[in-house]
């Protein structure tokens, strides 16, 4: 797995996850019912630093995606889980990734989704999408069965007082938002096995 610039010239090697576990719940979800929850990004690696983040202050403000864990790992544990729930007779109805972080800085989300697809459980991310311009983070979004967007404001000014962005980061004009959310919104008549993908948006 290759490391990555933080955006000030600093590479950093990938996090190791075995011993530490990276899922949590199943928690209720007044929208997605139960979910067990993937914390894909240590504490607290984001592209913003919100005045009401409950994590509280970020540690690493970051704007390009790079490898946090192995997403190997990260899938073993997810599988574990499952399977240990299941045994037990509990239901999952998501497997969600909402992380103490921005879960798509993770560069393995794409292959993360893929690899739990198997499991036959909807996969949800939530996300602030200020990384959705993104090619690789626009197709690793598409896969996801629900999305969920936070975005603020579309306030230049408010944007920075509130969501205190990277450094790097500009904000995204209206009319390119739009778009995307309309994409993710979009059914997706060749996946008829699975739930239809959905975007939730707050603005």
């Amino acid at each position: 797995m290759v490391a990555a610039s933080d955006g000030g010239g600093a590479t950093k090697p990938p996090a190791r996850a075995r011993g530490l576990s990276i899922i949590f719940g199943p928690v209720p979800s007044r929208r997605l019912g139960r979910s067990l929850g993937i914390n894909n990004i240590p504490p607290k690696a984001c592209s913003y630093s919100c005045v009401y983040c409950q994590v509280g202050p970020t540690r690493a403000s970051e704007a390009v995606p790079r490898g946090f864990y192995p997403p190997l790992e990260v899938v073993r544990q997810v599988r574990e889980a499952v399977k240990d729930l299941r045994s037990r007779g509990e239901r999952i109805d998501y497997l969600t990734f909402v992380p103490d972080g921005e879960p798509t800085l993770d560069a393995g989300l794409s292959q993360e989704i893929d690899l739990l697809r198997p499991l036959g459980v909807p996969i949800a991310v939530i996300s602030n999408v200020s990384l959705a311009w993104r090619p690789e983070v626009a197709g690793a979004l598409n896969k996801a069965d629900w999305v969920s967007v936070k975005v603020d404001t579309v306030d230049k000014r408010a944007w920075r007082r509130m969501n205190r962005p990277h450094r790097d980061m500009q904000l995204p004009a209206e009319q390119m938002m739009w778009p995307l959310l309309e994409k993710l919104a979009m059914r997706r008549t060749d996946r008829p096995t699975r739930t239809p993908s959905r975007v939730s948006e707050r603005w």
